[in-house]
């Protein structure tokens, strides 16, 4: 074999494993549904060292080996669940939720300071992840930083008005009480993580366990209820009853002013009868005597 083909079959060699290493080393593949942010592990001159202003799309990337590094973030629409009263109901719900991080149920203090535990849902999307690394750093930082951070304080400022009772009842326009609790929970919650980059779409509260005292509370309010339908239903019936009996009671003297106008009408007829008879036998009287 001459010495031309074995360079040859080394620069190929080399070239191939240049190439394997590139590939491998200095490039990252962004999977569908996720987006990605280039960082300068060190100063070079052409550009500093931090992350990259600008989102990375699905697709391979290239990189320089060992100095950038490019991190990895979900853009579909993710999901914090509050399941249970305890991380193992949590960790149960999660086998069988996608693009969800679930944790125990969130404990709300109501405005009379009662407590609850509500099984909620936080629908949201990051939508600059190049913010996100400048205020919560790589990984899952946002999650601990961010959201499991800021999420019960929102909740406490926003569902804490609430009264127990009002986690069901209804306002005057049908509404459950608690949905324009969950737009201000939206709104509050997306303020806090807006700096990093991530929107809040929406919060549903799904379920709510109350405490024994609750429970006995919600019992007398209902007895209470209860006896003031009643008292109302009685009132209705004794005004309806007093309204029957004054219809009645004009009704009859109608009757008796109508009977005294019919006798005397009656009177008069008989009276106007009785002067005709009389004039007419006077006039009988006198044709006879002539």
């Amino acid at each position: 074999m001459g010495i031309g083909i074995i360079v040859k079959r080394t620069i190929l060699g080399v070239a191939l494993i240049g190439a394997g290493y590139t590939y491998t080393c200095g490039s990252t593949y962004i999977p569908p549904g996720t987006q990605g942010v280039r960082e300068l592990k060190q100063q070079m001159p052409w550009r500093d060292a931090g992350y990259s202003p600008g989102t990375l799309q699905p697709g391979r990337h290239f990189k320089i080996p060992f100095i950038e590094k490019i991190h990895k973030l979900p853009a579909e629409q993710q999901v914090l669940e509050f399941v249970g009263a305890t991380e193992a109901n949590a960790r149960d719900y999660a086998r069988n939720v996608d693009h969800a991080d679930v944790v125990a149920a969130q404990q709300i203090e109501t405005s009379d300071g009662f407590n609850v535990h509500a099984d909620l849902s936080i629908f949201y999307r990051i939508t600059d992840p190049y913010k996100l690394l400048l205020e919560y750093g790589p990984g899952n930082l946002y999650f601990l930083n961010g959201l499991l951070t800021e999420a019960p304080a929102s909740l406490k400022a926003t569902f804490g008005k609430l009264q127990p009772e009002e986690f069901f009842t209804l306002d005057e326009e049908g509404r459950p009480i608690r949905v324009k609790s969950q737009d201000e929970a939206v709104a509050d919650l997306s303020e806090r993580l807006a700096d990093g980059g991530i929107d809040v779409q929406e919060v549903r509260i799904r379920y709510v366990t109350f405490e024994e005292k609750i429970q006995g509370r919600f019992e007398l309010t209902k007895v209470a209820d209860q006896e003031t339908l009643t008292e109302q239903s009685r009132t209705l019936r004794e005004q309806a009853n007093a309204e029957l009996e004054r219809l009645i009671e004009e009704g009859q003297q109608a009757v008796a002013v109508l009977q005294k106008e019919g006798e005397a009408y009656v009177t008069v007829r008989e009276g106007e009868r009785e002067a005709y008879e009389r004039s007419r036998g006077s006039e009988a009287t006198m044709i006879i005597d002539v």
